[in-house]
Formats: C-alpha cells, sequence, structure tokens
C-alpha cells in the first residue's frame, strides 16, 4: 500500500508539474510586441486616431484571448487562425506600409486540433526578423492543411537575403518545449531557408479529429 500511495503521489506531482509547465510556455505574448504596440499607439493618436482606436481594440482582444485560451491545452483550428489572424492585423497596423499577410487554411481542418497559441510565436517570429532584415515588403503567409502523417502548419516570411545567424529563438524554443510536452517525439518543427530567400516555420503534429477542450 504504501509503495502504491507513493507511486500514486508521485504520478500526480509529476503531472501538476506537466500542467505548470505547459502553463508557462503557452503564456507567450512577447512584452517587447505589446510595449511597441503601445506606444505605435499613442503615436497614431493625433494623426490618424482611427488606426490607433483599430490597434488597441484588436490589441485588447489578443490579451483577451491569451488569458482565457492560454489556459487551454488544445483548441479548434479555427480559433487558432482567427487568433494569429488577429495579430498580424495588429502588425500591419503598426506597419502599414510594408506588411502584408495571407492566411490559407484548409476548410476541412477547421474543427480539429491544435494547441492554443502555437502560430503567434512563429508569426511574430517572422515578423520580427523581416524587420531586422530591412526588407522594405514584408509577407507574412499562414498555411494549415492536413497531410499524410498528420497536421502542418506553416509561417512563411519574405527575408529577402539569406541570414546565416536565423535560428531558433525564445518564442520557437518555448514552441518545442511545449511540442515535446504535448506529443513526446511525435511531432516535427523545423525551419526551412527557401530558394527565394524566404524563411519557413514548419510544424506538424498529429491529427486529432477534435479540440475537446473548448473556451467558452
Amino acid at each position: 500500500r504504501e509503495l502504491k500511495y507513493h507511486q500514486l503521489r508521485a504520478a500526480n506531482l509529476q503531472a501538476a508539474w506537466t500542467q505548470s509547465r505547459l502553463q508557462a510556455l503557452r503564456m507567450q505574448l512577447n512584452p517587447h510586441f505589446l510595449f511597441n504596440t503601445l506606444n505605435a499607439a499613442v503615436a497614431l493618436v493625433s494623426s490618424r486616431p482611427k488606426a490607433a482606436e483599430q490597434m488597441l481594440v484588436r490589441l485588447a482582444d489578443l490579451l483577451r484571448r491569451t488569458l482565457r485560451e492560454g489556459e487551454l491545452d488544445f483548441i479548434t483550428v479555427a480559433r487558432e487562425a482567427d487568433f494569429v489572424r488577429n495579430y498580424l492585423e495588429v502588425q500591419r497596423l503598426r506597419f502599414p506600409d510594408r506588411l502584408t499577410f495571407n492566411l490559407d487554411v484548409d476548410p476541412q481542418v477547421l474543427g480539429a486540433a491544435v494547441p492554443s497559441l502555437l502560430l503567434q510565436p512563429l508569426a511574430e517570429n517572422a515578423v520580427v526578423h523581416s524587420v531586422a532584415a530591412d526588407s522594405e515588403q514584408i509577407r507574412v503567409d499562414v498555411r494549415i492543411r492536413r497531410v499524410s502523417n498528420g497536421l502542418e502548419l506553416s509561417v512563411r516570411n519574405s527575408v529577402a537575403r539569406h541570414r546565416a545567424d536565423v535560428r531558433v529563438g525564445v518564442g520557437l524554443g518555448n514552441t518545442r518545449e511545449r511540442l515535446k510536452t504535448l506529443f513526446g517525439d511525435d511531432y516535427e518543427l523545423e525551419l526551412v531557408h527557401a530558394e527565394d530567400g524566404s524563411v519557413i516555420a514548419r510544424v506538424r503534429i498529429p491529427f486529432i479529429e477534435t479540440a475537446e477542450q473548448e473556451a467558452a
């Protein structure tokens, strides 16, 4: 009995530790993004008050969703796509003359389950690297589709030149840790340098028909 008690206690502690770790990894909205967005909104109040209002409304929605959906392990692809669309809309308001984006989501996977807030750090990485590369035009393409070995999510950015220093940063490192915690070795996360100079962050995970957890 004592052995079973200790085994059960160890299992409960392991589960609690895993949940705590996942919670920490999910809360990934970069403080620098929040700071820069608020500063950009302040700068626009006088010259473009409507744009400033839109930026703050979308930022508030991002924060609300981060707090609500950040407590869930999985949400639907539809909700995940909507979240990253909102994030990129905020970035487009910050860089109206430079940033364009496109979301290509297979309608057949909209109800499938995906780890919540998975795409945001990939999209942030795409924007940050494009800005750092001084690209005159920043293009971000998000694609979600079913493949033979699961669900594939990719974020492509239009970095104009090959950069040898492009590597997995804090956001992508957290994403890798989270995928490892959720799926063990049954996932892929890679950065691919395309021939046209763009960089693609690609994730493949098992296909899960529905998200059992769903935010109200």
